[in-house]
């Protein structure tokens, strides 16, 4: 017969309690930590745009792909926003970044300050410095966000990982709490079983509970084949009192 669950007592609320409060905790942090990566990732990125050598590559008469970074690509337009050329793009790629109207104008505007665009055939976002050139030209540098995305895709992994570790710890801690002990004298209060004897009031005889024969005694008269609920426990004799409630058919099946 399955053992009914009981409800949680104090000790046990507080424990699930805190184990949701740690969970809800833990979620918190991993988005926090999530955020304060990303920012820093893409701090890091701008560092290096900011680095790099893109008037020299740009001014050069006879510029070569060859001398960028593969993550790298490098538009130079006229005045009006109109692409002069682009270094980086290799033969049949398709992606890139997705530039918007870069004009004279706008990169004054935007004085140097990184931005964020999309990718062109929807791939990982590109970080992107615009800066004017002598002559007043423009030239745009686009570095890749691929690298910071498989951070993200990775720390993400890991806190779900995490994450379920402590919901499956909540449900095994609640769980617990919920179903009462089925070992040693706690483990046999409120069994239901069946009386092999008659009993007298006070008199002792037997019953079948747990699987197991036990010697036991009633305080009210109680027919062979009845059921029974052990109500205490001392050593190895059961106090028993009648079970209206359970079905002879459903008692025999604790045997």
């Amino acid at each position: 017969m399955r053992m009914p669950p009981r409800p949680l007592t104090l000790r046990g609320r507080l424990i699930a309690a805190l184990l949701v409060f740690s969970a809800v905790g833990l979620a918190m942090f991993a988005g926090a930590s999530e955020l304060l990566l990303r920012h820093s990732l893409l701090n890091r990125a701008d560092e290096q745009l900011h680095h790099f050598p893109l008037h020299r590559i740009a001014a050069a008469e006879r510029p070569n792909p060859q001398r960028l970074p593969s993550d790298y690509r490098l538009t130079v337009l006229s005045p009006d926003g109109t692409t002069a050329y682009e270094l980086g793009q290799q033969p049949g790629q398709l992606g890139g970044p997705a530039l918007p109207a870069l004009d004279l104008a706008t990169v004054r505007r935007r004085g140097g300050t990184p931005f964020t665009v999309s990718d062109r055939a929807g791939g990982s976002a590109w970080r992107v410095e615009a800066v004017e050139l002598p002559h007043n030209g423009i030239v745009a540098v686009a570095l890749s966000l691929g690298s910071v995305d498989v951070i993200l895709r990775q720390l993400l992994i890991i806190e779900a990982i995490v994450g379920g570790i402590v919901l499956f710890l909540v449900r095994l801690a609640v769980g617990a709490q919920r179903h009462r002990a089925v070992t040693g004298d706690a483990g046999m209060l409120d069994e239901v079983g069946r009386a092999l004897t008659s009993f007298e009031r006070g008199s002792v005889g037997q019953v079948q509970a747990h699987g197991e024969i036990w010697t036991a005694k009633a305080d009210v008269p109680i027919h062979a084949g009845d059921p029974v609920r052990v109500v205490a426990v001392k050593g190895l004799m059961l106090t028993v009192d009648p079970e209206p409630t359970a079905k002879a058919s459903g008692s025999a099946t604790l045997s």
